[in-house]
């Protein structure tokens, strides 16, 4: 498959190859975080999440903003 202007992505990835690296792991995903959450708990129409989603959710997100800070700083 022909990528119309090839030429100028792969010369732009090469001129800032390490902000593409730190692109690429910033949006990762996490797998290994655990969910205390049924299959049911997540069905659509569910009125409220179970507390241990809330839970997890604000996890999730705490573990990505210290992964994106170990990942700035290098580490």
């Amino acid at each position: 498959m022909k990528l119309r202007g090839a030429a100028a992505v792969a010369a732009r990835l090469l001129a800032h190859k390490d902000a593409a690296y730190l692109a690429r792991r910033l949006t990762g995903i996490v797998c290994d975080i655990p969910l205390e959450a049924t299959l049911d708990d997540l069905k659509r129409g569910r009125r409220t999440a179970p507390r241990s989603i809330v839970f997890s959710i604000r996890t999730v997100s705490a573990y990505l903003r210290q992964q994106a800070r170990r990942i700035a700083a290098g580490a």
